[in-house]
């Protein structure tokens, strides 16, 4: 017996090693494949910027490595993030190199970018103390402070002091600050909703929607690209801009319908085009200096995020309200038909609001006869006073 005891005893233990260091294998390789991911993503989102830039200056709208990496921070354990910013490095490097930036330019640029990936979300994960979800509307206020301000806030200073230091550029110490912080936070703003709500919960209502939501989501998207395309492309003069107004309709349905991941969407839709629009000189941004031209996308970007994140997170959260209601009241009502005892239930106004299986076997009427005030009709009539007289 003490052999056969010894024997198992080895066995549950190299069972244990095998299960260990399988369960090592996945989890290495799932890291190495979300590393690739920033590593594309990040060199993928500098591409992005230069192409988004009003050329021949070095003014770009939107710069999403920065987001993109906060995305990915956001996505992850705190302990994993020097392995996130490890993989974005190289891309970084890359990136850089290809537009001749200078070696210690490129070191300090990263630094700055790492700084404000940081800062936000560190703050934010302090806060919340739980993975990000655009689905509260505290959620999303913490977002914008932590993530939309603070972070490029605070990293611009260094961001600024860098270029100044390595003299990269002619612009002043407090116009680089003004650049940098509208550009970065708008898109922490545009692109980490968009990549969060993407990863969490993006993948699944896709399996599950059903081909009337297909059909809906379809002409969602493609009536605010037609409409945007029109907007931001085509009108070019002054009198036009209360036309940027129009996108608007789509912009609410999207959030009303579909939440933040269908609200995240479209906004980024609609502010791609924009700044690549303008950055090609068409639409209403493109008349005005680049400088002028940068800050009047950002200010509209601003002023039609925001609200509409807002509006995303409250539908979010009234559905996840009213669907945790529901589940406790089942709940609720399947404890109360299997307990030994008659259950009935009355509000101050005397109507009946509940009552258990038992309650309906006891009286022999039906749940749309006891409903209200159905419950006076199964009383005796010289009882009815008496029972009244309970809830005076």
């Amino acid at each position: 017996m003490k052999r056969t005891s010894v024997s198992f005893e080895a066995t549950d233990v190299q069972s244990a090693a095998r299960n260990a260091n399988a369960i090592s294998a996945v989890f290495d390789r799932h890291l190495l494949m979300v590393g690739l991911w920033v590593f594309a993503g990040y060199y993928l989102g500098c591409k992005i910027g230069f192409a988004l830039t009003f050329q021949p200056h070095p003014i770009s709208v939107l710069w999403p490595p920065n987001s993109i990496v906060v995305a990915a921070l956001l996505l992850t354990p705190p302990r994993l993030w020097w392995f996130m910013l490890l993989a974005a490095f190289p891309a970084h490097l890359a990136a850089q190199l290809q537009s001749d930036v200078p070696s210690l330019m490129i070191i300090c640029w990263f630094i700055s970018n790492a700084s404000e990936a940081v800062i936000g979300a560190g703050l934010l994960h302090y806060v919340i103390g739980a993975p990000m979800r655009f689905t509260s509307l505290r959620n999303v206020g913490i977002f914008c402070l932590c993530v939309v301000f603070i972070g490029p806030f605070l990293s611009s200073f260094l961001d600024a002091a860098f270029v100044v230091w390595n003299h990269w550029g002619q612009d002043g110490y407090w116009e680089l600050i003004r650049i940098r912080l509208s550009s970065n936070a708008v898109s922490a703003l545009i692109i980490v909703p968009l990549i969060v709500t993407w990863v969490t919960n993006g993948v699944q209502p896709l399996r599950t929607a059903s081909r009337s939501r297909y059909l809906e989501a379809c002409a969602l998207f493609f009536g605010l690209l037609a409409v945007s395309y029109a907007v931001l492309y085509e009108f070019r003069s002054p009198a036009d801009l209360a036309l940027l107004f129009l996108p608007l309709p789509f912009l609410i349905w999207a959030a009303v319908r579909f939440g933040a991941l269908g609200a995240s969407t479209a906004i980024s839709l609609v502010g791609f085009l924009a700044i690549w629009s303008a950055s090609h000189g068409h639409g209403p941004f493109s008349g005005e200096t680049p400088e002028q031209s940068a800050l009047s996308i950002e200010i509209f970007l601003i002023v039609l995020a925001i609200p509409l994140s807002f509006l995303a997170a409250l539908i979010e959260e009234r559905v996840t309200g009213a669907t945790e209601l529901r589940e406790s009241e089942s709940r609720f009502q399947t404890v109360a038909d299997a307990a030994p005892v008659l259950i009935w239930m009355a509000g101050v106004d005397k109507l009946c609001t509940f009552f258990n299986k038992p309650w309906l076997d006891f009286t022999g009427r039906t749940r749309e006869q006891e409903l209200g005030n159905g419950w006076a009709e199964g009383v005796h009539r010289d009882e009815v006073r008496k029972c009244l007289a309970v809830y005076t």
